[in-house]
């Protein structure tokens, strides 16, 4: 719940940072608003409906994956950039609609109306959708988001080892533990996902033997070090 209202938080101040987006999402409000006032409803609906479905659909993705990090100004603003391009797109449709309605009767098409079982199966569809993924998350036991200990394994006989440095809540911590391993001499030292929304840090050892050189130098300069099984295994 926490998580799902932060990532609300970081996609709504994203989009209203003027830096970044100018006044994109400020300009595509303000122009759904003038829809309304002249009487332009369905594209002022359409607008707030499109900016509602891109907001939500960016805190979802953000709730949804442990691996994306809030504090990750790059991927928060490349996701919420899809919204701000898609609004970008339409607000001058709509100031153009606003402006040719405020000035002559509105030209809104009359569209005929539609055949019961045609509007009865396009409800039918969008009903299915709404319960057909929470009826199969639910019959899979719900959503279950990892937990840290399902993203360190022990080194077996087989597969890739890493000395790993340490997992970090973000990639400024991750940056700074890294230059701290590149100064003992190991290399290539990498950082990535580990898969439970942490940053990990490490390097490759040919050797379980090679591995525990490496951890040897690293505790004798002050830095925790452990052998992990690498995510190919």
């Amino acid at each position: 719940g926490r998580r799902g209202w932060d990532s609300f938080h970081v996609v709504t101040n994203n989009l209203f940072t003027f830096d970044l987006w100018l006044l994109s999402l400020t300009i595509a409000i303000a122009a759904a608003g003038l829809c309304l006032l002249v009487r332009v409803w369905r594209l002022a609906l359409y607008l707030a409906a499109l900016i509602v479905a891109c907001v939500l659909g960016s805190t979802v993705i953000l709730w949804s994956d442990p691996n994306l990090q809030l504090t990750d100004v790059n991927v928060v603003s490349r996701l919420v950039g899809t919204v701000a391009l898609t609004v970008v797109a339409i607000t001058p449709l709509a100031l153009q609609r606003a402006w040719d309605a405020g000035e002559r009767p509105s030209r809104e098409v009359v569209v005929a109306s539609v055949p019961v079982w045609q509007a009865a199966l396009a409800w039918g569809l969008v009903v299915a959708a709404a319960i057909a993924y929470p009826a199969t998350l639910l019959a899979e036991g719900g959503a279950r988001f990892p937990n840290d200990s399902d993203c360190v394994h022990a080194p077996s006989g087989s597969g890739s080892v890493l000395v790993v440095f340490g997992h970090t809540t973000s990639y400024g911590d991750a940056l700074r533990l890294r230059a701290r391993a590149v100064a003992l001499g190991a290399s290539p030292v990498q950082t990535a996902q580990d898969g439970c929304g942490r940053v990990r840090v490490s390097v490759a050892a040919a050797s379980r033997t090679d591995g525990e050189k490496i951890i040897s130098r690293a505790r004798a300069a002050g830095l925790s070090a452990r052998l992990e099984a690498g995510p190919s295994t």
